[in-house]
């Protein structure tokens, strides 16, 4: 399994290097967002054509109806670890 998913992140690797290489200004990355408030700790926030939603529980005041910004920010930092 090991081999498997060190053969698959070399092909995806490879893969972007090649089509970085062709198409160099994809790879300046300008993410653009727009964030609102909704009621009380509750949040919405645009990302592309993506809904991601904030909120904190309710012992922390809020409605627990989605993840804090938090928890938020260490799903991001752990996706890009991973994808990585």
């Amino acid at each position: 399994m090991k081999d498997e998913k060190e053969r698959d992140l070399k092909e995806i690797i490879s893969r972007r290097i090649e089509f970085f290489k062709k198409k160099p200004e994809a790879a300046i990355y300008k993410p653009k967002v727009s964030s609102k408030h909704v009621k009380g700790l509750y949040t919405e926030t645009k990302v592309r054509e993506h809904l991601v939603q904030s909120d904190y529980g309710e012992a922390a005041g809020g409605t627990n109806l989605a993840p804090n910004p938090i928890e938020l920010l260490l799903s991001a930092i752990g996706s890009c670890i991973e994808a990585a």
